[in-house]
């Protein structure tokens, strides 16, 4: 048992909803208590030393003792490429990330990386990321997921929609809940999953909505070219994870740089519904997209901006689990006919 002691700073509530003296709690004379690599208690110091007696004493005299940083979005297979240069953000994948992260099929180097990493992240205060082994023997809280990826990346790298579902769910089992760890389902980013990697990814995340999800979105604008030019009937590129069931309130979109106005009001707008499966429409008629109140591309009650229908519904395939195959986790339904809900209101984050 040990106890340390400085300044402590603590908080209760968020502190961007609430006044910040009513957020945090500053102790100019505080300690923490930890026992067996946890955290017990949070006090002043003269009473946890009174109720502690055994306790190890370890003073950090007035230096400021908080929680550890949680980093929201890594790569720790690219530690030992931090700082390569690359022109734009598809040169940079190809020219470095995509042969370093084939060395990790090396589990011998996998671990090495792993330990690096959370060394150096801990060294720095930042004491939540991701990945399970290193972290486990260490007694730390990560969130992590395997990277899937069936298209536009080295053949070394890509799997298919069947494989990502069934590894991301293997893991998921393993890992998911034991002590610290979580799991995070991981479509890297649009580019680089088909629509039906996508589905998967979607249907997996509706049958564990208690999970993470975790991608990338609107880092670069040729980035966001790119993913136009992939899925030409979305209406953003945030539209091309609502649609597969890629949305929801435990869902992480790293660097969210260049949004249009509808991605901040999606986001925004209460509630974001947990990950549910999301149906795309295969109907053999298309109605233009900006002049028809009914879409005939999705089904997703949120896509539709007008009732009645001005044609009858068509057939979908819906990303969801279930015992049919090939494969597991899609099967064919049809569209609903009820009203959608009244649209959500219009909303902007506000300043932080």
């Amino acid at each position: 048992m040990q106890l340390l002691t400085g300044q402590t700073l603590s908080f209760t509530a968020d502190p961007f909803a609430l006044p910040l003296e009513e957020a945090c709690t500053l102790r100019r004379r505080g300690a923490v208590l930890i026992d067996d690599g946890q955290i017990t208690a949070v006090d002043e110091a003269d009473e946890l030393r009174a109720a502690h007696p055994q306790a190890e004493v370890i003073s950090y005299g007035t230096d400021l003792i908080c929680a550890g940083f949680v980093d929201a979005h890594v790569h720790y297979p690219q530690t030992a490429m931090i700082a390569s240069w690359g022109l734009r953000l598809i040169d940079w994948l190809n020219t470095y990330t995509f042969p370093e992260e084939a060395r990790f099929a090396d589990p011998a180097h996998a671990a090495k990386i792993a330990a690096r990493y959370l060394d150096l992240t801990a060294a720095h205060g930042t004491t939540t990321m991701a990945f399970f082994s290193e972290a486990l023997a260490r007694g730390q809280c990560v969130v992590a997921g395997k990277t899937c990826m069936d298209r536009n990346a080295p053949d070394f790298l890509r799997d298919t929609p069947q494989n990502a579902y069934d590894d991301s769910k293997a893991l998921l089992t393993r890992w998911h809940g034991q002590d610290r760890l979580h799991y995070a389902i991981t479509p890297r980013f649009s580019p680089t999953s088909t629509p039906a990697q996508l589905g998967a990814m979607g249907a997996l995340w509706a049958e564990h909505p208690d999970c993470l999800m975790q991608t990338h979105l609107s880092e670069q604008t040729d980035e966001i070219a790119w993913v136009r030019d992939l899925f030409p009937e979305a209406r953003d590129y945030l539209d091309t994870y609502e649609v597969h069931g890629l949305l929801g309130a435990r869902g992480l979109y790293g660097h969210a740089i260049h949004l249009e106005p509808r991605e901040i009001d999606r986001w925004v707008s209460p509630p974001i519904p947990a990950a549910a499966p999301a149906s795309r429409c295969c109907a053999p008629w298309r109605r233009p997209m900006k002049s028809a109140s009914w879409s005939a591309r999705r089904c997703m009650p949120r896509s539709w901006s007008g009732w009645p229908p001005r044609a009858p519904p068509a057939r979908c395939t819906w990303a969801m689990p279930s015992a049919t195959s090939p494969p597991a986790w899609q099967r064919t339904s049809w569209c609903s006919t009820s009203p959608p809900p009244p649209p959500l209101p219009s909303a902007r984050p506000r300043p932080i």
